[in-house]
């Protein structure tokens, strides 16, 4: 059996960081308890998978650049949520429901798994597309109507996370 020690505590300090963030989301309330489950969850998790997450020989880092372009994603991204809502609701409350629902399959341009993820949940986070599988650099996602199908093989946001990935310090 391999051992897998911790070689990368910058990376798991940024994954836990990451999973704390979320559970911070999602908690009902901001006190000790949470918070101390949060950490708790958080860091057990990363522990867990650490063999998952942390194959590459190389450290994990990133600079200041990437930490304002990925918060400049961030942004793009709940703006893009709060208009597919909009019109998914539009949609959805058509009396004629234009739904015309299929499946494409895009060739990504981004080579990090993390940026992968983080950018295959995006798609799923945004009404009217989910990321249905991904096989290396495809993505295979279901649309609910055609405009949203073609609309993901040139969504900029694939774009903002390539220069976010780009921006890694050497």
């Amino acid at each position: 059996m391999e051992n897998y020690k911790i070689k990368d505590f910058f990376g798991f300090l940024t994954i836990t960081i990451l999973l704390l963030g979320f559970w911070f989301m999602l908690a009902p309330y901001f006190d000790f308890y949470n918070v101390f489950l949060g950490i708790l969850f958080s860091a057990s998790l990363t522990y867990i998978w650490r063999k998952n997450l942390f194959k590459s020989k190389k450290k994990t880092k990133f600079g200041f650049k990437q930490i304002f372009l990925f918060a400049f994603y961030i942004f793009s991204l709940i703006l893009n949520i709060v208009k597919a809502n909009i019109n998914v609701a539009k949609i959805v409350l058509s009396p004629k429901m234009p739904i015309e629902p299929g499946i494409v399959v895009v060739k990504s341009i981004l080579q990090n798994d993390l940026s992968k993820v983080f950018y295959s949940n995006s798609i799923t986070l945004t009404p009217g597309t989910l990321t249905v599988d991904s096989d290396g650099d495809k993505l295979i996602i279901h649309a609910l109507t055609k405009e949203n199908a073609y609309g993901v093989s040139d969504w900029y946001m694939e774009n903002l996370m390539k220069n976010i990935e780009e921006g890694e310090p050497k």
